[in-house]
């Protein structure tokens, strides 16, 4: 029996490391095996995400909020062309805002 060859020379004369015959295509249930794997490997990856994401969306929920010691907005100051704009509209009372009303 020959040693068979596992390069090729190219036009050039440079080796090629490719071998001559094409791989073995896999069976069926080779296949299946490994897409069954990998599948499960995706799952528990996905499973622990999912842990920490319930991990923390219970920490945010449980923590809770507050406003304390920060100041409220305060709304911006409207322009005079603004103002009367609103006047116009019926949205302000000028003279609530004189103390009139």
């Amino acid at each position: 029996m020959q040693d068979e060859p596992t390069t090729k020379t190219d036009t050039k004369g440079d080796k090629v490391d490719t071998p001559l015959e094409a791989p073995k295509p896999k069976s069926a249930i080779e296949q299946a095996r490994e897409e069954r794997l990998l599948l499960e490997e995706t799952l528990k990856k996905k499973e622990e995400l999912l842990d920490r994401e319930e991990k923390l969306l219970a920490e945010k929920a449980l923590g809770g909020d507050t406003d304390a010691g920060q100041l409220p907005k305060k709304p911006m100051p409207l322009s005079n062309k603004e103002y009367a704009k609103k006047v116009e509209r019926g949205e302000v009372n000028p003279l609530v805002d004189d103390g009139f009303g």
